[in-house]
């Protein structure tokens, strides 16, 4: 391998953990998510998670813990509550490198994990605190020691290992984590010709139980309706119901998919395309990892669509395909002239694509500067940004026509790998300002400068990170607990309401508080709502911001007794 595109791996990988803790926690996800896992450390309660002393039962209780532990072991800071998704990021490269090298020729694997490592989606949820990254180590492990057991004499024990990483999944992520593995190894194993009966024969079963049932069991009899709650409505009702509001058109993940996976992208679609005019092969030794692949990519991308739930996280378990799928046009390229022509086709198509990219960058900033919604510290950080970004784009563009022209492999490989490798370095000022305009880590900041200690209550809404960034319990006025993103809190929220210490309240207490001011409280709602005119006539406003600048403080208001003191 040259030693410059090794350079440009380990630009990659830096890449992926560079300012892991350059910005504010992002809403709703980030600030709620990584409440709970305070809560999990302070509180010592492993099993059950909680958020604002109420059971959250939404996610399971093993993706918390893994974001406390970087509490725990780090401290409290943005960094250490992002670790937990750039482990899970970094292990699911170094799975598909070890994946890629089984597979297909030499240099399968180094591809496929610098080809990961360099996709936008990817990228993002490494510095995201969600599940997502959790759910697809674990499903990219299971599907990986599913093809070594097809592909090694001593096939149980991989098996069993392949289903004890997915019951792994279960417990981060609920029944999906099987789901879609077993129908991408159906589907495999229908177009591949493979029997597939030694891998789904019920003696591996019971390794998925092994290491799921544990949690369900402990946390089922501490909530008996988790059960029902996490298969029924948490699960069933998510993918066929559009119960949670999460409704998008058929083909919404179409472009998520191909925007998150390019430009690597390209080459895996000129991998299916030959493969497809192949399809005489595909039953045959070397036709079984293109069809793996294929099947990795299509799956997801079919169940997901005609899932009634759907948000952009969903469909990362693809990207490993589409990883194996490019590098496995990249590799074979290295010693099948044939080959070659697919690969170079592929990377012509992809230098003209960042090329078209780098100039739309040069012009986004006066397209975008008419967004009236954007923040000021966004608007301010887009022009640079895009400079920088068209250049790197041009240089990758003219980087890859030059290897496309030469066939070298290597080279076209650096060349899709360095937009995506830099971004985290040219991105730096321009994530910061989304940050603080996606968070409530200024707004919690202005309140304690003009009311330090004061008793917060959130009328109608509840800014996630608020939460996290003031450190103390923040009251909630609310018809059914709906603000605090928690589906399992709003379905009982009667009983938790009636619990010690309840941050619940009825829709209008406030009011009777504003009236007694028995102690100094700060009132926080949307500065779009009605409740907004009411206090801003009451009380003065001393702070505004939160997630989309969307919220405004008001207060503190006074007790009587500082009312009456001379």
């Amino acid at each position: 391998m040259p030693r410059a595109w090794i350079a440009v791996a380990g630009l990659a990988l830096l890449g992926l953990s560079w300012n892991l803790g350059g910005y504010p926690l992002i809403e709703p996800d980030e600030g709620r998510n990584v409440q709970i896992a305070r809560e999990m450390v302070r509180g010592g309660d492993w099993v059950l998670p909680h958020l604002d002393g109420l059971p959250y039962l939404d996610k399971p209780a093993p993706f918390f813990a893994t974001v406390a532990v970087g509490l725990a072991v780090l401290g409290e800071s943005e960094a250490s509550a992002r670790s937990a998704s750039l482990v899970f990021v970094l292990a699911t490269v170094f799975v598909v490198w070890r994946l890629g090298r089984r597979m297909g020729p030499p240099g399968t694997g180094a591809i496929a994990a610098v080809a990961l490592a360099t996709m936008p989606l990817m990228l993002a949820y490494s510095r995201t605190v969600i599940p997502d990254p959790a759910l697809l180590f674990f499903e990219t492990g299971a599907l990986a020691a599913a093809w070594c057991g097809f592909a090694a004499p001593a096939a149980r024990r991989w098996f069993a290992l392949s289903w004890a990483l997915l019951g792994l999944g279960v417990v981060i992520k609920g029944p999906v984590a099987v789901i879609v593995p077993l129908l991408i190894l159906a589907a495999w194993g229908v177009a591949a010709g493979v029997r597939l009966r030694p891998y789904f024969a019920p003696g591996n079963w019971p390794w998925a139980l092994a290491t799921a049932l544990p949690w369900l069991i402990a946390v089922s009899m501490r909530r008996p309706d988790f059960p029902y709650y996490a298969v029924v409505l948490e699960s069933l009702e998510r993918v066929a119901t559009p119960v949670y509001g999460r409704t998008e058109p058929f083909w919404y993940f179409v472009p998520i998919l191909l925007a998150g996976s390019f430009p690597w992208v390209v080459p895996a679609i000129a991998g299916l395309v030959r493969a497809l005019q192949w399809r005489a092969a595909r039953r045959s030794e070397a036709g079984r990892a293109p069809a793996f692949a294929i099947a990795w990519v299509l799956v997801p991308l079919a169940f997901f669509s005609f899932s009634e739930s759907k948000l952009p996280g969903y469909i990362l378990p693809a990207l490993p395909g589409v990883a194996l799928g490019a590098a496995l046009v990249f590799a074979a390229a290295l010693r099948d002239h044939a080959a070659g022509a697919t690969a170079v086709r592929s990377v012509r198509v992809a230098a003209g694509l960042l090329l078209s990219l780098a100039l739309a960058a040069l012009v986004a900033p006066r397209v975008v500067a008419d967004l009236p919604k954007l923040a000021p510290g966004v608007r301010e950080a887009i022009p640079a940004f895009a400079r920088v970004a068209a250049g790197v784009l041009a240089a990758a563009a003219g980087f890859a026509a030059w290897a496309a022209r030469r066939h070298n492999v290597w080279g076209a490989t650096a060349s899709l790998a360095l937009p995506i490798a830099l971004t985290p370095f040219a991105g730096a000022s321009l994530m910061r300002a989304i940050g603080h305009d996606r968070s409530s880590l200024d707004l919690a900041a202005a309140i304690e400068r003009s009311a330090r200690g004061a008793r917060v209550v959130a009328v109608a809404t509840y800014p996630t990170s608020l939460r996290y960034y003031l450190d103390r319990l923040v009251l909630m006025t609310t018809i059914n607990g709906e603000e605090m993103t928690s589906h399992y809190i709003g379905s009982r929220f009667a009983e938790f309401s009636a619990l010690p210490n309840s941050p619940l309240r009825p829709v209008d207490w406030w009011r009777a508080e504003l009236d007694a001011c028995a102690e100094p409280t700060v009132f926080v709602v949307r500065d779009d709502s009605p409740q907004a005119a009411i206090l801003a006539a009451r009380l003065p406003r001393i702070a505004s911001g939160g997630a989309g600048g969307r919220f405004t403080a008001y207060g503190p208001c006074r007790t009587h007794a500082a009312a009456v003191t001379p």
